[in-house]
């Protein structure tokens, strides 16, 4: 037994002295790796690009404590710096992807850079993704163009088709900020069916009966006739003529718009109303156009229908004739409320 038990602790030391001797081994092997590596970055020369490097770090760090025109050049150098010894890398190492990456790298600066600027707005900044595949493109083409005869270069139709494929990159990059811009300003794109799109495709979920833009105007345009109308004096009102209210209606719908988000929208929303009088009041038939781009024919968006009837409140101890006003909520074209009168 006690032969056993002194057996099973020989191996278990051996194991223990496998499993330092291989950890010893392998942290000698990455010292030696990090050694190399730390050569590898030390500059043999000063024309390098471990010396465009090492300038890019060290302006970069100076750049911190830059102030003022000294923090624009400060920035400007340690990107300039750091995209020469890149390029200077890739080509002694002969990357394949040399080109996109230099490209990507002049873009993102171009776009850090544009967007710090304040005076500019944030579509500008977008140009300087949108030029990623033309920088690509030119960083293959030109050293063909500079020297056409040397053993590599580019025939001119693999020029073209290289030129018209990042430009067609280009245009697809611009298209979607196209696309978001038009969603940012005119939100009820969002809610078009996109289904027979060719290059349009609506991503994430969206609940199919969620209000519109059409439906909140509506909404809020039956909030303010109650607000403003609602237990007023009936003497005191101007005439229910169909002029009289349709200006009414324009006003609120004009300040209901300036309230919704994408403000720029509002000039696309157009409300037409349908006013039947009655004896002691009128009847409106409320609908919201939408005269933007759409997919299907019918421009109503949704409808809703509001009554202005004539009732009696007790004021001091006097019978009145007031104002009261009752709204049905806004519904979607496809689910219309009835006309009434």
């Amino acid at each position: 037994m006690l032969k056993q038990l002194t057996n099973i602790l020989q191996q278990i030391v051996d194991l223990l002295k496998l499993f330092l001797d291989r950890s010893v081994k392998t942290g000698k092997n990455i010292g030696d790796r990090g050694v190399k590596f730390g050569s590898r970055l030390r500059p043999k020369k000063l024309r390098s690009w471990q010396s465009m490097m090492w300038g890019s770090a060290g302006v970069g760090f100076l750049s911190f404590f830059a102030v003022g025109i000294l923090a624009v050049f400060a920035t400007l150098g340690w990107q300039i710096f750091l995209l020469i010894g890149l390029y200077w890398l890739c080509k002694e190492v002969a990357i394949t992807l040399t080109p996109w990456i230099l490209a990507a790298l002049i873009s993102a600066f171009a776009y850090i850079n544009l967007r710090s600027i304040d005076s500019l707005s944030p579509g500008v900044a977008n140009f300087a993704i949108v030029a990623f595949p033309i920088i690509a493109a030119a960083f293959i083409v030109i050293p063909s163009l500079r020297d056409p005869e040397r053993k590599h270069a580019l025939k001119w139709n693999n020029i073209l088709l290289i030129v018209g494929l990042h430009l067609l990159l280009a245009c697809w990059i611009q298209l979607h900020f196209i696309l978001q811009g038009w969603l940012r300003d005119y939100p009820t794109f969002v809610a078009e069916d996109l289904g027979q799109s060719a290059y349009a495709v609506k991503v994430g979920w969206q609940q199919e009966d969620a209000p519109t833009r059409g439906t909140a105007i509506l909404d809020g345009i039956g909030n303010e006739l109650k607000a403003q109308l609602n237990n007023k004096s009936w003497n005191a009102l101007p005439p229910l003529t169909a002029k009289n209210l349709n200006e009414r209606i324009e006003n609120i719908k004009e300040a209901v718009g300036a309230g919704l988000t994408s403000p720029a929208e509002n000039e696309l929303w157009k409300i037409q109303t349908d006013i039947t009088p009655k004896n002691n009041g009128a009847i409106l038939y409320l609908e919201a156009l939408w005269e933007g781009p759409k997919n299907q024919l019918m421009r109503i968006d949704s409808a809703k229908l509001c009554e202005i009837d004539r009732a009696y409140s007790e004021v001091n101890n006097l019978d009145e004739p007031v104002a009261l006003v009752e709204c049905q909520p806004a519904r979607k074209a496809d689910r219309p409320p009835a006309k009434q009168g």
